[in-house]
């Protein structure tokens, strides 16, 4: 995940893409075996992104 900042050097505004964290995946299951499967936002995601768990 990045971020855009922008910066005045010298009298001129540059923009940089500054990364802020990284996650591999948004969802995480939960099977059994022979059951029903339930999903969830992982945790890394969460962090990230600063939202709450779908309910």
């Amino acid at each position: 995940m990045t971020k855009i900042i922008k910066k005045k050097v010298a009298g001129k505004t540059i923009t940089e893409k500054v990364e802020i964290g990284r996650y591999d995946h948004v969802y995480e299951s939960t099977a059994a075996s022979g059951g029903p499967i339930f999903w969830k936002q992982s945790d890394d995601y969460l962090n990230l992104t600063k939202s709450k768990p779908y309910k």
